[in-house]
């Protein structure tokens, strides 16, 4: 017992002093890295004006959607403000699927990553902003507490009932996201021209999708190869 009472005591200490000196170390690494002392330092990347997500929780549609406005514009493409909310509504058609051919098992929450607005644009296409805005609200702010209160209900009856036709989950599903967020147009017309969300995103967007990969660093494998990603927005 005394001897792993020391061991236990010499391992607290040497964990300490690891703190200790990293604390120490890193004013000294942070100091040598040159740093921007203005605003006029910043390489500003163009953008459109931030939209406020306000009680969605879709900062992952935000946002890369943000990046591909930026990319569209870095590569030479006329850049186009993209609708936030295309891929939030099928983004939850395709977790359905997964949620009934899981039997339940897989997660089914507003939270995603990256990878889903582009999977989506890849099979779904993608609008500009204008023509899906994907709030039913006059005030037009974004608020999905009764979306999200209502979807969640609906899923748990799906799990507790056992109801696993596919068919008329998405059925029921549709209903709730066509009442909160409005049915995506199947046709529109943009500057003149008539599209489909699909045949937009090839002759508007036309970024190739393959040079793009999510990067990641974790503890739990290996460096420098592909792995899962083991959180728990990523419900595939």
């Amino acid at each position: 017992m005394k001897l792993k009472y020391i061991l236990f005591l010499s391992l607290l200490l040497t964990i300490q002093l690891f703190a200790q000196t990293l604390q120490e170390m890193i004013p000294g690494i942070v100091s040598g890295i040159e740093q921007p002392v203005d605003r006029q330092s910043f390489k500003t990347m163009y953008h459109f004006a931030p939209l406020n997500q306000d009680s969605t929780y879709v900062c992952w549609s935000f946002s890369t959607l943000s990046f591909i406005e930026s990319e569209m514009h870095r590569l030479d493409l006329k850049p186009v403000k993209l609708s936030v909310m295309y891929p939030v509504y099928y983004g939850f058609i395709e977790k359905a699927k997964v949620f009934v051919q899981s039997r339940g098992k897989s997660r089914f929450t507003p939270g995603d990553l990256f990878v889903t607005v582009v999977d989506v644009i890849k099979k779904y296409g993608i609008v500009p902003f204008d023509i899906y805005r994907g709030e039913t609200r006059k005030c037009n702010t974004f608020n999905h507490d009764n979306l999200y209160r209502e979807l969640d209900l609906y899923m748990k009856s799906v799990q507790r009932n056992q109801f696993w036709n596919e068919d008329q989950v998405l059925s029921g599903l549709k209903d709730i996201l066509d009442a909160h967020l409005g049915v995506p147009p199947q046709k529109f017309t943009y500057l003149g021209k008539q599209y489909t969300p699909v045949t937009f995103a090839a002759e508007h967007v036309k970024l190739s999708w393959e040079d793009y990969i999510l990067v990641t660093s974790f503890m739990y494998d290996d460096f420098d190869k592909f792995i899962v990603l083991n959180v728990p927005d990523n419900w595939r």
